[in-house]
């Protein structure tokens, strides 16, 4: 299930000393729009989110496991910590990933692996997470976990000051068990 061809990622909490490499990739157009929030303008933003943002609980840092270079973020926000009303036995899954990295499995391993840690060791019920209808990257990657359609927001606010429509997608305990266990 795991990417054994390319180097290996870990999953780990985010600290000041990653604000480098945070700039590095978010400040790129390419990653933040599409998922709703502003490229990082300078590396004083990207400490300001690694302090309000990814040091809150159920955040990580996607880094190379050899050179513990954070690469992207994936986060588990349970509950009421959702951006989505969900139940207190339920989460949310967000994510980004450096653009140098997009196409090598990396995404996709981190998610599998937030995906055990949540059903397995979290024992949730039901993971959920979206996608703004325009980035059909995001579509492909969650539908290529295992994810199915459930719902469309017609217009949510983003960080950028518009509204888009933002497609839910889910997967609960018996399908993540059907297809990975």
């Amino acid at each position: 299930m795991y990417n054994t061809e390319v180097e290996t990622i870990i999953l780990r909490p985010w600290t000041m000393e990653d604000a480098k490499d945070l700039y590095e990739y978010a400040r790129n157009p390419h990653v933040g729009p599409p998922a709703g929030w502003p490229p990082h303008k300078n590396i004083d933003d990207s400490k300001r989110i690694i302090q309000e943002i990814y040091c809150c609980p159920g955040f990580y840092a996607i880094a190379f496991e050899k050179t513990n270079k954070a690469i992207g973020c994936i986060s588990i926000l349970i509950g009421d910590a959702s951006n989505f009303t969900i139940a207190p036995n339920e989460g949310e899954l967000t994510f980004w990933l450096g653009e140098p990295f997009w196409g090598k499995g990396y995404m996709q391993e981190a998610i599998f692996m937030l995906m055990d840690y949540a059903f397995q060791d979290l024992e949730l019920e039901c993971l959920w997470c979206g996608f703004f209808e325009d980035n059909k990257n995001s579509k492909r990657l969650q539908e290529k976990c295992g994810f199915l359609f459930h719902h469309e927001i017609a217009e949510v606010n983003t960080m950028l000051g518009d509204k888009k429509k933002e497609i839910v997608m889910f997967m609960d305990y018996e399908r993540y068990t059907d297809l990975y266990l």
